[in-house]
């Protein structure tokens, strides 16, 4: 490591003292377990310094909610919501708050499945959504098939020869229409969805999703489609009653819901576009993640249903999730008698914002290195890995340019742009016109969140 960059690493983590010291007691407990970290790791101290004060502004908002709310359980969804559940649940136990934690295993794969043996049209919809290195076999892996049965799929739409090739947004969504003409698709996905409703049903059935007390679901957030695909499955049940989320942050809701059903802690639809910005849920995801693999289904073993994993039974970065729990149950130590009740000390929304800036969108060459080689995958199932900030090469990184990206976001067709998941984290790694492209990203990011808050107007 260079000189320079030894130093900057001294020089952010005194940044991120000064800004916690804003809150004492978070201050206190936070030091107390960072004198304890033999090793200099940028992952341990950034996840001390940036992770916990989110965790517990989170979950310190949460569980006043759900106390005013009078919601007795709170269900924490698998597994962007593992390391809220273990810190509120803590919270709990110390404060005696009078609300119980649970842990649900799920993913959007493991409900949108089932989902379609009572609404076949969503599989269109689900299907046909854009993302990173999208591509017609990844959609059909989306829909439940095999890849035997996408390859027939393909055949029927003329895809063969473009089957594994890297599909535009517009190209996507243009794929709905022959598909919804394609007979032999419908036909497959209805006998998979069929296969995994009764089971499905079952499982939140015996979780208590059908028992009549209040209670919400808790997760990372982005759009709130888990709270309406839920909805819909125990109301196929005969459940009559809503049921409530709450999120670290929503970009938007589902169409036809109540959005009063919906709260959200750091950035709502409409509203904190400056958190938007300086905010990656990607990365967000990434770090605060389980150490166990994703739901893919669910089976009944010894008369109890349990979550079944798919390929990868653990998570792909399971030692470093194990590493952050550990993190994470020191400081929940330190938490037992510093405190009367849970709500003492407000964890401060502007310190928490600096923090958040700084870590995510201005982070240092070996913050970026080293979070930034997370394994991370944004679609419905782990097929394709790849590291959360790509590095570029100087050709790819003028792509991301705010010029260029306005074309791409306008449909110009042969504009192929190799997207990042945590852009600020590609470009610092790629070291090339870091300034020039931060602040156009930046720009790209305003001009975005600020036309969707225009309905799409601009």
């Amino acid at each position: 490591m260079r000189k320079a960059e030894r130093n900057e690493i001294k020089c952010r983590e005194q940044d991120y003292k000064r800004i916690i010291a804003k809150c004492p007691k978070l201050y206190e407990r936070i030091m107390n377990v960072a004198e304890q970290i033999k090793e200099d790791s940028v992952l341990d101290r950034v996840y001390m310094f940036v992770y916990i004060p989110m965790l517990e502004g989170f979950a310190n908002w949460l569980l006043k909610q759900a106390v005013e709310k009078k919601i007795r359980r709170l269900y924490f969804l698998a597994r962007d919501g593992y390391q809220s559940y273990l810190l509120a649940s803590k919270m709990c136990e110390i404060y005696g708050i009078p609300v119980e934690c649970r842990y649900l295993s799920c993913s959007r794969y493991a409900w949108r499945i089932p989902l379609y043996a009572i609404q076949k049209d969503m599989v269109y919809e689900y299907t046909c959504i854009g993302g990173i290195g999208v591509t017609f076999r990844k959609m059909m892996l989306r829909a439940g098939l095999s890849e035997e049965e996408g390859k027939q799929v393909a055949k029927c739409l003329g895809m063969e020869e473009s089957y594994g090739v890297q599909l535009t947004y517009r190209e996507i969504k243009e794929l709905e229409k022959p598909l919804r003409r394609c007979e032999f698709f419908l036909e497959q996905v209805k006998k998979k969805a069929a296969s995994m409703y009764d089971k499905t049903i079952g499982y939140l059935k015996q979780e208590g999703l059908m028992d009549e007390i209040p209670y919400a679901i808790v997760d990372s957030g982005w759009t709130g489609g888990m709270q309406k695909i839920l909805r819909t499955l125990i109301k196929s049940a005969g459940k009559k009653e809503e049921i409530q989320g709450f999120y670290f942050g929503l970009y938007e809701l589902p169409e036809n819901v109540d959005s009063r059903m919906f709260h959200s802690y750091w950035f709502g639809p409409r509203k904190k576009i400056r958190a938007k910005v300086h905010f990656s849920n990607c990365l967000f995801e990434s770090v605060l993640s389980a150490p166990e693999g994703m739901t893919e289904s669910y089976s009944y073993k010894e008369n109890r249903y349990i979550a079944t994993k798919g390929v990868n039974a653990e998570n792909i970065n399971r030692e470093l999730m194990e590493r952050f729990e550990e993190l994470l149950n020191c400081y929940m130590k330190e938490m037992d008698g510093h405190c009367k009740c849970f709500c003492d000390e407000e964890i401060d929304r502007h310190m928490l914002q600096r923090l958040i800036k700084l870590h995510m969108c201005k982070p240092t060459v070996e913050e970026a290195e080293c979070f930034g080689s997370i394994e991370f995958s944004d679609d419905v199932l782990e097929t394709q890995m790849q590291q959360i900030a790509q590095v570029y090469t100087e050709q790819e990184l003028k792509r991301q340019g705010l010029f260029f990206r306005i074309l791409s976001f306008l449909g110009v067709r042969g504009l192929e742009i190799k997207e990042s998941a945590w852009l600020e984290g590609s470009i610092i790694r790629s070291r090339c016109k870091v300034h020039k492209y931060l602040l156009q990203t930046a720009m790209y990011k305003y001009l975005i969140y600020i036309r969707k808050l225009f309905g799409g107007m601009l």
